[in-house]
């Protein structure tokens, strides 16, 4: 079809059932710029036919992802890499040349390079590598692997949360790779613990997690902690956490709900997906916040 020019554009008309090339019925995919012409809208093409994607990890310039209980490399065409014995979540963890993988259900040990499977792990979620340890959570247990080989799981040392783990996460301080403390988060507390994680120290914050909403924001060359609670926007860091909402908006999640999140290394921003709303936070190096809704700085 070919294009159909205007000199100008001053408006549509949608009521009037007549309709003409000056009065349009209906426009779709159209912008009009300030000069009042009409060009094409920037969209999206679809270049893959995909059935209810989930559990979606990239790294080094790798994407993974589940559809159907079977776990992808992304590509043209797809790579099936394992088939899972059931369709939920799965979490992943890279440590060293492994990435190790899988949920409560169902977990594997992959080579990081070829994607290949070594063998099975111990089962759990949340996976997270931290004080040289595989980390995962089975209920309301904090469960990790002995320090020689993240495969095998100490048996004999666990921690108990106050109810079923929704989030873990690490926080280092800037400059140091070390000390670093974990986060553990459930739908109405959230832990920090300090210390050495077989005879660790506890604090204790009123604050839920919304499962899911956990991203890492790179601030001053580390990985920090940020994610959705009941009391907002969260970020953890070595000191303790810090609600990032300002007095303009008061965010609070319900954590008895799942969300999603990003993180934008070009714009340097986060979105969160929560409770049915979207926030987004922008960063500066000197964590300034700035708080969008609905594209409106408030």
């Amino acid at each position: 079809m070919q294009p159909i020019n205007f000199d100008s554009f001053p408006g549509m008309n949608a009521l009037n059932k007549g309709g003409s090339f000056e009065q349009p019925l209906f426009i779709s995919n159209m912008d009009i710029t300030e000069d009042k012409k009409l060009i094409a809208r920037s969209g999206y093409t679809k270049i893959l036919s995909i059935n209810k994607p989930h559990s979606i990890y990239s790294f080094d310039n790798k994407l993974l992802f589940v559809s159907d209980s079977k776990l992808y490399l992304y590509g043209n065409p797809l790579t099936e890499l394992l088939t899972f014995n059931n369709n939920k979540q799965i979490y992943y963890s890279v440590i060293g040349d492994s990435i190790y993988i899988g949920n409560s259900f169902d977990a594997y040990r992959l080579d990081a390079s070829s994607l290949s499977v070594i063998g099975g792990i111990w089962k759990a979620d949340y996976y997270t590598y931290y004080q040289g340890r595989l980390l995962g959570s089975n209920g309301n247990k904090l469960i990790f692997s002995i320090p020689t080989d993240f495969s095998f799981l100490d048996s004999i040392n666990y921690l108990t949360m106050p109810s079923n783990i929704q989030m873990i996460a690490v926080s280092k301080s800037i400059g140091s790779v070390s000390p670093e403390v974990l986060y553990i988060g459930t739908a109405n507390r959230t832990v920090l613990i300090n210390g050495n994680i077989v005879s660790p120290e506890y604090t204790y914050y009123n604050s839920g997690v919304v499962d899911n909403t956990l991203v890492y924001v790179k601030e001053k060359g580390v990985d920090t902690p940020v994610w959705a609670s009941s009391k907002g926007v969260t970020m953890g860091t070595i000191n303790g956490l810090i609600v990032l909402d300002s007095n303009n908006l008061r965010a609070t999640f319900d954590t008895s709900k799942k969300g999603s999140s990003f993180y934008d290394l070009k714009k340097d921003s986060i979105g969160i997906i929560a409770d049915k709303r979207l926030q987004t936070t922008s960063f500066s190096d000197n964590m300034i916040v700035t708080i969008r809704r609905k594209n409106k700085l408030l």
